[in-house]
């Protein structure tokens, strides 16, 4: 495949390399992302991020970019997509940022405690694609890609962290984690519609899920 080239959208102007295939929607809908952190979340600069499911690690690159993140942790299945992820750093000269392959996310290293996770994630557990790369993108199968992470990120998670995912109407509703969540010690905060990425004549369905630990003393602002 082809090596392409995104540009991320704060200052600096991140050169992301990526192949066609890799993205998931991270040049569109996942650009959303800064601007619900900014709004979400006002002043507030995370030590640890950490990007699950990052492909080339759009959304990770781009909070950096923005001064939303300290450091970025990415994983995900897909070697070439980390390759990616660690040519992007050295093009850009980002000696804070760490990519991960994992198959499984009990493989993370137990020292890693990250204060915000985000993913943009499989959103569907059916689908009627027969290309490979799309179902990898697209398709996890009874969840099982979702119960995995959530067996596995609480141990990950500092007690006042935050996870934020984004997912799509379309294919699931903040019920459909709601027992993986609360069996792993967690609890859904709230969820909200995307602002830019929520029209359903266009198709779009994107909205977000926030979860913090059940024990947490994390302060919901809006």
């Amino acid at each position: 495949m082809k090596k392409l080239s995104w540009y991320t959208t704060g200052k600096s102007k991140f050169t992301v390399e990526y192949t066609y295939e890799m993205d998931g929607g991270g040049t569109t809908f996942g650009t959303d992302y800064s601007e619900v952190l900014k709004n979400r979340y006002p002043g507030k600069v995370f030590k640890t991020a950490y990007e699950w499911c990052s492909g080339p690690a759009f959304i990770g690159f781009d909070l950096l970019d923005h001064g939303l993140c300290q450091s970025l942790t990415c994983s995900d299945i897909y070697y070439p997509a980390i390759a990616c992820v660690r040519n992007t750093a050295h093009q850009n000269q980002l000696f804070n940022v760490e990519a991960l392959l994992l198959e499984d996310l009990s493989l993370m290293p137990s020292d890693r405690k990250f204060d915000l996770v985000i993913g943009n994630p499989p959103h569907f557990s059916k689908s009627i694609h027969d290309e490979w790369h799309r179902n990898r993108i697209i398709l996890d199968k009874d969840w099982s890609i979702h119960q995995n992470f959530f067996d596995n990120i609480a141990s990950h998670l500092t007690d006042n962290g935050i996870i934020l995912l984004q997912e799509n109407l379309a294919g699931s509703r903040p019920d459909t984690f709601k027992n993986m969540i609360e069996g792993a010690g967690l609890k859904i905060n709230d969820w909200f519609l995307s602002n830019n990425f929520f029209d359903s004549p266009r198709s779009n369905f994107i909205y977000y899920i926030e979860i913090v630990k059940n024990n947490g003393q994390y302060k919901k602002i809006i």
